[in-house]
């Protein structure tokens, strides 16, 4: 029998409780229940009247009980299942239902029988359209195989079912009722659909997503590890993972299975693999452990990332930054706001800040008080220029400084680029002092004969 319900199978056990008789008719491979009058005289056997009455009793107590232990067999297996179950008339109303459909809907006895399941709100426009094809399809003697219906609970939950049907028909082999039952795939559902998202990410995304066993073994390989290594599917899984190790490093990878082994997620690790063709490249890895439906760890997933450009950029604007640090005029880069962007070595030292807490500032904290107007004016019309602006240090104190400035376009907003070179105060005097110096050391040197005629 094909998907034979419990149920039917359990009343099947009763050849002969009276006059409820199941049998299978091949022509269309459907389950049939026929009602056919019981068969006393097969129970009967030649004898005096009396002996012929006291059999026909006997016989008709024996099929009474036995018709009452089939009652009650088919009550408990019928409320107690574990699977939703409802019998249906052929006009599709409901006529039974066990409380484990109630309970799983949240639907009362009265907001289901003795309606249609179109009237009763359990199914969306196109489940309903779905489940009424299908039960068409019964009805007209065809073979209906297990299908998935999605349900709506009357808390607007969304349920999802796996139905089987089975006809009843009357002596004449017409179809008089139907028995559906349905079991719960809420939670498989939710797993597939998740697992299928899960998927598409993997299968999208530019990063190498890679499974392997605790021995290494490759297991799965998505197409941002084909780009980033080389390999096809084909040519990784059921290689080891090492297949990727350049030549003369040393090998990480055990003490990594190790660590995932123990449970230990490992995030941004940086290290060096091979491509396909020989290149190396620098990889950032994120890699944590696989476990089965018992919580066993069995393996590995790791995401990696090119970042050997990256690593490049770094590696090229920490010189940049070395070379910058040196130049003993201040550089500051500010955005259209005045906010830092960049200060070099000289621009944070000589003014007694960090870079830290320079980062944090704006350009006008550096500028005196008394010369905030004036530099504000003069940077909305400036494009390039230079005026002179004294400059507070951390201590509060006063630098006079030339400064130099550019306005740059930059991914269509404007930043601002000031070189700041510092006037020392006391340069003016010093000079005054050694014009004076000058003066008198220009001058003859007084005679003895001068000295004399002064007295």
């Amino acid at each position: 029998m094909k998907d034979e319900p419990d149920i039917v199978k359990e009343l099947r056990q009763e050849e002969q409780c009276g006059k409820l008789h199941s049998f299978f008719r091949h022509k269309d491979e459907d389950i049939d229940y026929s009602v056919l009058p019981y068969d006393h005289s097969s129970h009967q056997e030649e004898g005096d009247g009396e002996s012929h009455q006291g059999n026909q009793i006997q016989v008709s107590m024996e099929h009474e009980r036995r018709l009452l232990a089939a009652e009650d067999r088919y009550e408990k297996i019928f409320r107690l299942s574990p699977e939703a179950i409802a019998l249906l008339d052929k006009s599709g109303v409901f006529l039974d239902v066990n409380e484990r459909l109630f309970d799983w809907l949240g639907f009362r006895s009265d907001e289901i029988l003795g309606k249609s399941f179109l009237e009763v709100p359990i199914f969306t426009v196109d489940e309903k359209i779905k489940v009424k094809n299908k039960f068409q399809q019964r009805l007209a003697g065809k073979e209906v195989p297990p299908y998935e219906l999605e349900f709506i609970t009357k808390d607007q939950e969304r349920r999802f079912g796996l139905v089987r049907g089975a006809s009843i028909k009357d002596e004449w082999g017409n179809i008089t009722q139907s028995l559906v039952m349905i079991t719960d795939i809420t939670n498989r559902k939710n797993t597939d659909d998740t697992r299928k998202y899960i998927t598409a990410i993997v299968e999208s995304t530019d990063d190498a997503v890679i499974g392997k066993n605790l021995e290494g073994i490759i297991t799965s390989w998505n197409p941002g590890a084909e780009r980033i290594y080389g390999y096809s599917k084909q040519e990784a899984v059921g290689h080891p993972i090492s297949l990727l190790l350049p030549s003369g490093t040393s090998n990480d990878i055990p003490e990594l299975l190790k660590r995932i082994e123990q449970g230990e997620r490992i995030t941004h690790y940086e290290t060096v693999r091979q491509k396909k063709n020989g290149e190396r490249i620098t990889v950032s890895l994120t890699i944590s452990p696989i476990k089965d439906e018992t919580g066993m760890i069995v393996g590995a997933s790791t995401i990696a990332r090119d970042v050997t450009e990256q690593k490049i950029m770094q590696q090229e604007l920490c010189f940049r930054n070395r070379v910058l640090d040196l130049i003993p005029d201040s550089i500051f880069l500010c955005d259209g706001k005045g906010r830092f962007l960049y200060v070099n070595k000289a621009a944070y030292t000589s003014r007694g800040y960090t870079r830290n807490e320079m980062m944090k500032m704006h350009f006008h904290d550096l500028v005196a008080p008394e010369e905030h107007e004036n530099f504000a004016s003069q940077l909305q019309t400036l494009e390039h220029g230079e005026q002179e602006l004294e400059h507070l240090t951390k201590n509060g104190s006063h630098v006079r400084v030339m400064m130099h400035t550019w306005v740059i376009d930059h991914d269509n907003e404007k930043l601002v680029l000031h070189l700041a070179h510092e006037m020392p105060r006391e340069k003016k005097a010093q000079t005054k002092q050694s014009m004076v110096r000058k003066k008198y050391t220009q001058q003859p040197a007084k005679t003895g004969k001068q000295y004399h005629n002064l007295k």
